[in-house]
């Protein structure tokens, strides 16, 4: 529940922080906020990295690396990343869906919480 309340006040916050004199950039956000979050297991900050990968405004486009993220999500129940990831599917080739398919694997594996 913490991770959801803090998610929701990075969401809200973010474009603040982005024109934030501070210097941290959209990417630092992507990067310094999300992923920690995505890699925690937390579903919405998965979906969120899906996005920006897939958008390439704060971080470089990267089909891939989106469709590996919203994966991630989607099996996690979250439909909105279910809906984007075919999106995703739709733009890649062969081998980039090959490679999305294996990091997704490993995604899978590492970054969705386990019963203990």
């Amino acid at each position: 529940m913490k991770k959801l309340l803090l998610l929701l006040v990075l969401l809200v916050a973010m474009p603040a922080w982005a024109a934030d004199e501070s210097g941290l950039s959209a990417e630092d956000i992507a990067t310094g906020y999300y992923r920690p979050l995505a890699e925690q297991g937390e579903p919405y900050a998965q979906l969120t990295m899906g996005e920006i990968y897939y958008r390439g405004e704060d971080l470089p486009k990267d089909l891939v690396k989106a469709y590996a993220w919203l994966s991630v999500a989607a099996a996690q129940q979250v439909a909105e990343a279910s809906e984007l990831r075919d999106k995703v599917r739709a733009e890649m080739s062969e081998a980039q869906l090959a490679e999305g398919d294996a990091l997704a694997r490993e995604f899978v594996e590492n970054f969705i919480p386990k019963d203990d």
